[in-house]
């Protein structure tokens, strides 16, 4: 491969990665303000991207011309991982409520 050919592919990258980046910001930021219907659609996105940038290993190089990014990236799953579980709780927590009102509701009423 020769060295503009190289220096394209590394730009695309680049781009890729940066991408990749800010829809996992604007995922992060949707979390945040509990726009979670947002998240499925942007999420497969970001899976479909996250595979395109991986189809070629990165060399020792690239790995380190991009470690910074894709260290963020991973901060930022790890965040969304976090957000999500404590939203999955909340959810159960007023699921269970819901039951027991619902419980409590059926006795009272069969009394």
């Amino acid at each position: 491969m020769g060295l503009t050919a190289l220096a394209t592919e590394m730009n695309a990258r680049a781009t890729m990665l940066a991408d990749i980046k800010m829809l996992s910001e604007a995922m992060l930021d949707d979390a945040r303000a509990g726009q979670w219907d947002r998240l499925p659609q942007n999420e497969s996105e970001r899976q479909r991207m996250v595979w395109s940038f991986f189809a070629e290993p990165l060399g020792p190089f690239e790995a380190e011309l991009h470690a910074e990014g894709l260290s963020r990236i991973l901060e930022i799953s790890q965040e969304l991982t976090r957000l999500a579980s404590e939203q999955r709780s909340a959810l159960a927590d007023e699921m269970d409520q819901l039951r027991r009102g619902r419980s409590a509701a059926a006795a009272y009423g069969s009394n």
